[in-house]
């Protein structure tokens, strides 16, 4: 592990994917203590995505977000190697999922702040709930998982096979 931590720090390209995935973080927990401390409303999530596995046992869904972190994180370290874009996309995935972590381990239950009106029954009743909100953990993983689909997509990363 030490071995891993200090070609870290000498190859660029890694040192820079460890800034994005620690900006991006620290963007998540800002915006969702200022969320917190200025927003009269707030969502909070006890589920996960769309409000699935609401009321679950909340260290049920420690141990499964903190699974789907290690799962990243250990991607991350086994394909050091691989194109910028995938790193960059799992980062983001692995940056959303410790965002969300944290707020559980926290809160018990994930802040969501950025209301999407145009999901909320106007449109899509019946496929979402009213109030459906977001944080940007959520958009990180998003995010994240298109750009690692349109990388894999483009055959950017024909060696995998």
């Amino acid at each position: 592990m030490v071995a891993h931590v200090a070609e870290w720090i000498k190859n660029k390209k890694l040192l820079s994917l460890f800034c994005f995935f620690c900006a991006l973080v620290a963007a998540d927990r800002i915006t969702k203590l200022a969320a917190i401390s200025f927003f009269a409303r707030v969502s909070r999530n006890s589920g996960v995505s769309f409000g699935m596995l609401t009321g679950s046992e909340p260290r049920l869904l420690i141990f499964l977000n903190l699974a789907a972190a290690i799962f990243l994180l250990f991607m991350i370290f086994t394909m050091r190697r691989r194109p910028m874009p995938l790193l960059a996309g799992v980062a983001a995935m692995l940056a959303g999922a410790v965002g969300n972590l944290a707020d559980r381990i926290i809160y018990c239950h994930v802040v969501d702040w950025m209301p999407l009106p145009f999901l909320n029954g106007q449109f899509f009743s019946g496929f979402f709930p009213s109030g459906l909100a977001v944080n940007l953990a959520d958009l990180y993983l998003i995010t994240g998982a298109l750009v690692v689909f349109v990388a894999l997509v483009k055959g950017v990363f024909s060696e995998l096979k």
